[in-house]
C-alpha cells in the first residue's frame, strides 16, 4: 500500500503538489482550514484534523491521527518547522528536505547574498545598513526583506524601490531589511532553475525556463513564461550547482536568476526551498519534482530526468491579462504567446479550480467596478 500524503499549503504551490500526487494515485490529505480554490480538486480531501494557521507544525502532528504520511510544506515558514521537527515525527512525517541552518542560510536574503559573496559568484550587491551602501547604488535600488514571507503577508509585496538614502531611511517599514541593487531590464530577462536534490546530495533533476510577463509590473510573480534548454542558460546552472553542493542541499527548490545588460552576467537573485507556484507547469513539462520528493523522502530509488519539453509555453491568465493591459502589449502578440499555450490552474482532468478562481476573480471585478 502506498504511504499517503499530507500537503500543507494553498494556491498554486500546493494544487501542483496534489495532481501529482493524485495521478500517481498516491492517497493525500491537505491540512489547511482556508477556503481556497485548491478545496476544488478532484484530489482534495481534507486531513483528519485541520492545522490552525498559528498552529506550531510539531504540535498538530503530534495530535494528527495518521500512522505515517510523507510531508510536503508549500510555504517558507513550514518548510523551516518542517526541517526542525524532532526525530521520532520525521519518522513518522518523512520530508525531502534539507537542515534547518541551509534553509535558513538560502531564505534569509542577507545570509543568501554572503554565501554568493563568499563563492564569488554572480549576484546583486546587497548591504545590511543603508549606512554602508555607497551613494551610486540608491539610484537603482530596492529594499527587499530578509523574511519573505511575514513581509508579503503584511504589505502585499515583495520589495519597495527607493530613490536615494534619505527616502530609503525615511520609510516605516517592519521587518528587517537589506538594501539590494536593482539589476535594470524587464520581465523577459528573469530566468528560472527549478529541481531537486536527492538525500545522496545527486541533482535527480533540473528544469529551465524563461520569464515573459509578470505581475504586478515591480516585484511581481510571472505571468506568462516558456520553457528553455538548460543550455540558454549554463552560467546558471554553474552557479547554483556550486551553492546546492556547498550547503549541502536536499529537496525541491526553484531558482530565480536576472540576466544584468551592464555586465552580460546571470546573477541569482534568490532560491525558494520548497515546491513553488508552477510546479504543476514543470510537471507538464517532463520534470515531476514532486514524485521525484516523494520518492526520496521515503528512500526509494530516484530517477534521474536528463530531458525535459523546450518552448512550452505558460499563462497564469488573470495576472496575463493584467500584465497585457499595464504593458500595453499588442494584442495581437499577446494572443499568439496564448494560443496553445499552457493555463497555470486549468487542467482537463482537474478543471473546477479553475473555474472557481475564475468566478471569484470576475466577481471581484464586478465589485470594483460598482465600487467606482
Amino acid at each position: 500500500m502506498l504511504v499517503p500524503a499530507l500537503v500543507i499549503g494553498i494556491g498554486l504551490n500546493a494544487l501542483g503538489v496534489m495532481r501529482s500526487l493524485g495521478r500517481a494515485g498516491i492517497p493525500l490529505w491537505n491540512a489547511n482550514p482556508q477556503r481556497d480554490y485548491v478545496r476544488s480538486s478532484r484530489w482534495y480531501r481534507p486531513a483528519p484534523l485541520a492545522l490552525e494557521d498559528d498552529q506550531p507544525l510539531a504540535d498538530y502532528l503530534e495530535r494528527l491521527p495518521v500512522e505515517r504520511a510523507v510531508l510536503f510544506a508549500a510555504s517558507d515558514d513550514r518548510v523551516l518547522e518542517t526541517s526542525l521537527l524532532p526525530p521520532h515525527l520525521r519518522e513518522r512525517f518523512p520530508a525531502s528536505i534539507a537542515s534547518p541552518d541551509t534553509i535558513h542560510a538560502l531564505l534569509d536574503k542577507l545570509s543568501l547574498a554572503r554565501l554568493l559573496e563568499e563563492r564569488g559568484l554572480p549576484h546583486p550587491r546587497t548591504f545590511a545598513s543603508l549606512h554602508d551602501a555607497p551613494d551610486e547604488v540608491f539610484a537603482n535600488a530596492f529594499l527587499k526583506p530578509r523574511d519573505s514571507l511575514a513581509f508579503n503577508r503584511r504589505y502585499g509585496v515583495k520589495g519597495v524601490a527607493v530613490t536615494s538614502r534619505e527616502d530609503a531611511l525615511s520609510r516605516q517599514l517592519v521587518g528587517e531589511l537589506v538594501l539590494q541593487e536593482y539589476i535594470p531590464g524587464g520581465a523577459d530577462r528573469h530566468y528560472f532553475l527549478d529541481g531537486v536534490v536527492d538525500r545522496d546530495g545527486e541533482l535527480a533533476a533540473l528544469f529551465a525556463r524563461r520569464r515573459v510577463r509578470m505581475y504586478p509590473l515591480d516585484f511581481g510573480n510571472s505571468s506568462a513564461m516558456v520553457s528553455i534548454p538548460l543550455a540558454e542558460v549554463a552560467a546558471g546552472v554553474r552557479t547554483l550547482e556550486r551553492l546546492l553542493r556547498d550547503v549541502r542541499y536536499r529537496g525541491i527548490f526553484s531558482a530565480e536568476f536576472k540576466l544584468d545588460p551592464r555586465d552580460g552576467l546571470l546573477k541569482l537573485l534568490e532560491i525558494n526551498c520548497r515546491p513553488w507556484w508552477f510546479n504543476g507547469f514543470a510537471a507538464d513539462c517532463g520534470v515531476d519534482t514532486t514524485l521525484l520528493a516523494y520518492r526520496d523522502a521515503l528512500g526509494l530509488p530516484v530517477e534521474k530526468i536528463s530531458s525535459y519539453r523546450e518552448g512550452v509555453r505558460m499563462v497564469y491568465t488573470f495576472n496575463d491579462l493584467r500584465a497585457v493591459m499595464r504593458t500595453r502589449t499588442p494584442p495581437l502578440q499577446a494572443l499568439r504567446f496564448w494560443f496553445g499555450a499552457r493555463d497555470a490552474l486549468f487542467a482537463r482532468d482537474d478543471p473546477r479550480p479553475y473555474f472557481r478562481y475564475a468566478r471569484e476573480q470576475l466577481a471581484r471585478g464586478v465589485r470594483g467596478v460598482l465600487r467606482r
